[in-house]
């Protein structure tokens, strides 16, 4: 199994030898002893140096998968436009079908579109025609970028969009319903009819927006953020076979330690999501420059413990019916609408469209 096939196979419920992982990992110099060539660097100079910067760039995301055992690169650096793509198109080369490759795109109304409140909340009452064309725009820029990353050979199309705090959702759930639902369904049909896979990603504590989540046809969401208070054997409860999960190892502790802490946490994780498929290991957000590169690496061994200790018992990584309690954690703190499903059966029938990019 590559680690392509393994990333896919996660993600669409199909039967893995352990569970997918990857990270966006942001400590390229602490790994690799340099840093990813500037933006300006891969925009400026000559064809020839812009040309460098890029193969530069494809060189150090290889070594970063390679090195720390992930399944699919996570390209962030550039962040989009026109240099993005060319890197995901030139790492498409580079490792063939080895290696997943996950492309971002804005999509949505979010926090982050949201400078100021106040004015929003007044838009919310008197400007409503124009917030959503203002949606619609976001909708199909995003929907544009999408297919982009598709013929530049990206896998999955990765939404960040941050719709709550820790206390709970920042839009009421009529407004979300308004302003995000129904463009969030459009898009990832399309997504869907390009033949990628769709991930959402907001922090925060996302139960109140779970159901409305779920109708948006993504194929996974990411963070499930513990800081939160989202425990991922609830959220794996409600939404096994519908929904896979990426994510919820407490960034924080990453960041602070201990080490106790970090395997606690990464190990919940696994064994709470990883049984029946459906979960890629990762931090609930990115790892980001200051975090301590022999914290990221307790966190791996961590993984690579769990998958030794499971060795010979790959059933346990099979979709079937998941339960769970719904007591469990919640974060650290020493530091019904989608029914679709995907059957186990012949993962080369299933991943066909994926592999024609």
């Amino acid at each position: 199994m590559t680690p392509r096939e393994r990333f896919i196979r996660s993600l669409t419920f199909q039967p893995v030898d352990r569970p997918a992982r990857t990270d966006m990992f942001c400590l390229v110099r602490e790994l690799c002893g340099r840093p990813f060539p500037s933006e300006a660097e891969l925009e400026n100079g000559t064809a020839e140096t812009r040309r460098g910067a890029r193969n530069d760039c494809v060189a150090l995301y290889e070594r970063i998968v390679r090195e720390l055992g992930h399944d699919a690169i996570f390209v962030w650096h550039p962040f989009t436009g026109p240099r993005n793509l060319e890197v995901i198109a030139a790492l498409r080369d580079r490792v063939g079908d080895e290696f997943g490759i996950i492309g971002l795109a804005c999509a949505f109304w979010g926090m982050e579109r949201i400078q100021d409140h106040e004015a929003f909340a007044e838009r919310l009452y008197e400007d409503r025609a124009g917030l959503l064309a203002d949606a619609r725009r976001f909708r199909d820029e995003g929907i544009e970028r999408a297919r982009a990353l598709a013929r530049a050979g990206a896998d999955v199309v990765y939404v960040p969009n941050d719709v709550a705090f820790n206390t709970g959702p920042y839009f009421a759930p009529d407004i979300f319903a308004e302003l995000v639902t129904p463009f969030a369904r459009e898009f990832y049909g399309e997504v869907r009819r390009l033949g990628v896979l769709g991930v959402y990603h907001s922090d925060g504590n996302l139960m109140k927006l779970l159901d409305p989540i779920l109708s948006f046809g993504a194929q996974a969401l990411q963070s499930i953020d513990p800081m939160a208070g989202m425990d991922i054997r609830e959220v794996k409860r409600l939404t096994h076979s519908k929904l896979a999960l990426i994510g919820n190892v407490q960034c924080n502790l990453l960041q602070e330690g201990p080490e106790e802490a970090i395997r606690r946490s990464a190990r919940y994780c696994l064994e709470h999501a990883s049984p029946g498929s459906g979960y890629v290991f990762m931090a609930s957000n990115s790892i980001f420059e200051g975090c301590p590169l022999a914290n990221y690496r307790i966190m791996q061994d961590e993984y690579e413990r769990y998958v030794a200790e499971n060795s010979g018992s790959s059933r346990i990584f099979r979709h079937r019916g998941h339960e769970a309690s719904s007591a469990g954690h919640r974060g650290d703190e020493t530091a019904p609408t989608s029914k679709r499903t995907t059957d186990c059966t012949d993962f080369k029938d299933e991943t066909d469209k994926y592999r024609a990019l």
